[in-house]
């Protein structure tokens, strides 16, 4: 086993979140700016996808013949693998994946070759293409969406999350997907204020800034105080704003600064929800004491096991006894809304089929003849039931009323698809956010209890796939578990507990390597097996003891960080000061560079108006 120290963050920025309702007016506007923001993402992935094309098509050609006949074999071969999978062979899946892992390494051995030769001029000819300089084809895409009226701030934030797309897909070998707007349940338009470290709070509310204007409330900041507001979309030559109400009720620290404002469309059910989000730097981390004298170790073991007491998510010992270790559950009530969420979707999947195969039997379908047939209709003729979503349906009966030709069965269907997709997306919003705040305050009761916090958690990246495409085998867990996996959240758990510990000085320690849960925490025996028809009961044949999985993993856990907790927890500190002495001086250098940047432009303005 082997425990990691990751640096802690600093803890100096927040983002405020605050309530707003705008004049039907603004909303149009801000969704001419959405789209405009979605367009402007999928043309940069577009030029991606031409980019990375014509570099493959480099590469293949100066790869040889053999490369190419390897290729050729890997799409054959991939496209048996997607039929075994769509089949369910599990037995094809694992020949034909070995058969295609060997073509791969094959392959990659070619390809590394002609890559290194070919280092400068891959450069050269395309990865130059792509990134935030002015003459870069990206950038150039971002230059236009801002020129047809796209906010600059909001332009400049797309072009960076295509370029993060980019990285992370060209770190798996192949281009970034596009997005689909229709299945967004989250959009937002930026603000960027350029001031060095941002823009100071107090200023906004003074009417100085012109980009967004918020009125100080009468009553000053508190639950029921609201402003007006105008927040400003594409250039600010064109004059057009979001204006409306902001409930403000909430203050921000004086001396703070803002370095970004957001505004933020939420999808609800068929309602759309704004927010104006601020993201402030204080003036100092957050640094918050506990009332009460803490305890120096605490271990926890996650899991997500179901319980007719609620779902089980940890084992938490702070003392390396698994007779007094605690469980931590789910409170019941939030799996049953996210449960009755489920539910809904599945009925939903049935009617969708239901509704699919009456379309294919009916009349009212277009004839491969008829001019002009939309793409949905191809989709629905000739792809199975799982893969036409309720959305395309949606679509259809749109087009089907245009034309005159919808049945009063789709008609029905549409209203009922409705109000359940409504009902699911509302109740599992609420299950979620409970979930959110429970986790909240689990976290706050550990980090004032405790000063170091050790966290072994299960790998949840690798465990998401359903099929290893490199060895074609199914994920371990079974459907129930892979469906509780959700229910759980488990890296929502995790991400609360850094930063209450972040903002209490806590620190949080991983514990990587050998499970815990394999070993006795109480005779160190490994000849510890499950109880037959309990998987979470494990009984020890060198002590007999019987011990509870996840309380005997804490136990395991909290034995190995105590006996070396000084230095762990000394490293762990070490670590994180360099870590923001680093982060401090780069943005440091940052601010300089923008600064001098500034400065030349001013110098080289004066100058050329002096002349």
């Amino acid at each position: 086993m082997q425990i990691k120290t990751v640096p802690q963050k600093i803890g100096n920025q927040l983002m405020y979140c605050y309530g707003v309702r705008l004049s039907p007016e603004s909303e149009v506007a801000v969704a001419e700016q959405i789209n405009k923001a979605r367009a402007l993402y999928n043309n940069i992935i577009a030029v991606m996808h031409s980019i990375y094309d014509e570099m493959q098509a480099y590469i293949m050609a100066h790869a040889g013949q053999e490369a190419r006949e390897i290729q050729a074999q890997i799409e054959v071969v991939s496209a048996a693998f997607n039929a075994a999978k769509a089949a369910n062979d599990e037995g094809e899946m694992k020949r034909i994946a070995q058969q295609r892992r060997a073509l791969w390494k094959d392959l990659a051995v070619i390809l590394k070759t002609v890559r290194q030769a070919h280092k400068e001029t891959l450069k050269e000819r395309f990865y130059s293409r792509i990134g935030n300089k002015a003459a870069c084809e990206t950038y150039q895409c971002r230059a236009k969406a801002v020129m047809e009226g796209l906010g600059s701030s909001t332009a400049s934030k797309i072009l960076d999350s295509a370029l993060k797309a980019w990285q992370m897909s060209m770190s798996k070998g192949k281009a970034p997907r596009f997005a689909r707007g229709d299945l967004k349940l989250r959009d937002t338009l930026a603000l960027q204020f350029s001031e060095a470290g941002g823009y100071p709070v107090e200023g906004l509310f003074t009417g100085k800034r012109h980009d967004l204007v918020i009125q100080y409330p009468k009553k000053g900041f508190m639950p029921r105080s609201y402003s007006p507001f105008r927040f400003r979309l594409g250039a600010a030559k064109e004059n057009i704003y979001a204006e409306g109400t902001v409930h403000l009720h909430r203050e921000i620290p004086a001396e703070t600064r803002i370095a970004f404002a957001l505004l933020v469309r939420k999808r609800i059910g068929m309602q759309y929800h704004y927010e104006l989000q601020l993201l402030a730097t204080l003036p100092e981390p957050i640094r918050l004491e506990p009332v009460v004298r803490r305890k120096p170790l605490v271990a926890i073991h996650f899991g997500w096991s179901a319980d007719p007491e609620g779902r089980r998510l940890a084992g938490i010992s702070d003392n390396g006894n698994p007779w007094e270790a605690r469980l931590l559950a789910l409170p019941p009530d939030i799996e049953a809304d996210l449960q009755k969420a489920s539910e809904l979707q599945s009925k939903r999947e049935v009617y969708r089929d239901e509704i699919v195969a009456r379309l294919k039997e009916s009349q009212i379908m277009p004839t491969e003849s008829e001019e002009a047939i939309p793409e949905l209709w191809k989709t629905i003729r000739n792809f199975p039931m799982s893969r036409i979503s309720p959305n395309r349906l949606h679509h259809v009966t749109r087009w089907l009323q245009e034309n005159n030709r919808l049945p009063d069965w789709l008609y029905a269907w549409e209203k009922v698809d409705r109000r359940m997709w409504e009902q699911g997306v509302t109740c599992a919003n609420r299950a979620r956010n409970r979930r959110k705040n429970y986790y909240q305050e689990v976290a706050l009761s550990l980090v004032t209890q405790y000063e170091t916090i050790l966290l072994e958690l299960p790998d949840l990246k690798e465990m998401a796939f359903k099929v290893d495409q490199v060895t074609g085998e199914r994920n371990d867990l079974a459907r129930k578990a892979r469906r509780g996996r959700a229910i759980a959240s488990l890296h929502v758990l995790e991400s609360a507990i850094k930063w209450s510990a972040c903002k209490y000085g806590v620190a949080v320690l991983k514990l990587v390597g050998e499970r815990t849960a394999t070993v006795c925490s109480l005779c160190g025996g490994r000849q510890i097996a499950a109880v037959s028809g309990n998987t979470q009961v494990l009984h020890c044949k060198d002590c007999s003891n019987t011990l509870d999985r996840k309380c005997n993993g804490a136990a395991n856990a909290w034995n190995a960080a105590a006996a070396n907790l000084e230095t762990l927890v000394t490293s762990y500190w070490q670590k994180t000061i360099e870590k923001q002495g680093e982060q401090a001086e780069l943005k440091r250098l940052k601010n300089q560079k923008m600064a001098d940047a500034r400065k030349a432009i001013k110098q080289a303005a004066a100058l050329v108006e002096k002349n």
